[in-house]
């Protein structure tokens, strides 16, 4: 070989090699600032700024997980929660051990009512982060609104059993799960006694405030129920759960005049509870009102499936 040639390939390797370290840390260094002004985005409210911001970073650096993961808190924030799941998923790709992005992509399932797959990821969650007692509640909430109801309450005593191990506080989910349990089976009393211990511990929303003075009438304490929908709860409910409310009250006081007219308001103002559209079709057969039954029979049909033990009335 050329004297000449082979001193060209020596300078050319030599080049090569001692521009390598400061080639690599340039766009880690570039990759790290641009994560960093989509973090300030993010936490601006900016999330469009705070998507290019990101993106940027990736393309400059695309082996760090937490870049990943930041993408998907975004596009998390920005309700596209199943482009966020496929990031929160690439971040797992990077690396095999991030429990809390287990959990990010088990709640946008869960928010998604894609209950199977939420119990899978909360699973794995749980496997990487076994101290966290708190996923067995998820995994209970998933149980419920697949209506595995044995499977919901068995979780439940598996984290009672934990909580009672390590001499922990028992969460305050963990009775207003077991209240909603008990609710889908009819057991009302039970629904009150967890209902009224959540209560102690934090004030009830209104999804809560909704399935406690349920109970309360279905168990007959009706004056109760009353003074809970229209004083002691009233902040907490929506005008048209009041109306429903106070219309359950008068239809079990077989006041049926009263109670037309709460569940009328109630319909008017677009209750999300059906049971007050069943309760004034009842009304309406027994008086033989054949139109008014299947006008309400019809309005009723459009809210059917919705349950009080979702979140359908917490938004």
């Amino acid at each position: 070989m050329p004297k000449f040639i082979k001193s060209l390939i020596l300078l050319f390797l030599f080049c090569l090699l001692s521009c390598q370290p400061t080639l690599q840390p340039q766009g880690t260094n570039v990759a790290f600032k641009m994560f960093s002004r989509a973090v300030e985005q993010l936490e601006a409210g900016n999330y469009p700024e705070a998507l290019s911001f990101i993106n940027k970073a990736i393309q400059a650096n695309s082996r760090i997980a937490g870049y990943f993961e930041l993408k998907g808190d975004i596009l998390t924030k920005q309700e596209m929660l199943k482009e966020a799941i496929v990031q929160y998923k690439n971040a797992i790709k990077r690396r095999s051990f991030l429990p809390e992005t287990y959990l990010k992509i088990a709640h946008n399932y869960f928010v998604l009512k894609e209950y199977a797959k939420a119990i899978q990821d909360y699973k794995k969650a749980f496997a990487q982060r076994p101290q966290q007692l708190a996923i067995l509640l998820n995994l209970a909430e998933c149980y419920l609104q697949q209506k595995e109801f044995t499977l919901a309450e068995n979780t439940l005593g598996g984290y009672l059993s934990q909580v009672k191990k390590l001499n922990n506080k028992t969460d305050r989910f963990y009775y207003i799960l077991s209240g909603k349990i008990n609710f889908e089976k009819n057991v009302f009393q039970e629904v009150i006694i967890n209902f009224e211990k959540a209560r102690r511990m934090a004030p009830l929303n209104r999804n809560e405030a909704m399935i406690f003075v349920i109970a309360l009438i279905k168990e007959n304490q009706l004056e109760e129920a009353y003074a809970s929908a229209t004083r002691f709860l009233k902040d907490v409910l929506d005008a048209s759960d009041i109306h429903a409310l106070r219309g359950l009250y008068y239809f079990y006081q077989e006041n049926f005049k009263d109670a037309i007219t709460q569940l009328e308001l109630s319909i008017k103002k677009q209750t999300l509870l059906y049971e007050a559209y069943t309760t004034l079709e009842k009304i309406y057969l027994k008086e033989n009102n054949m139109q008014k039954a299947n006008e309400i029979n019809g309005q009723g049909k459009q809210i059917i499936n919705r349950r009080l033990i979702n979140f359908a009335l917490d938004y």
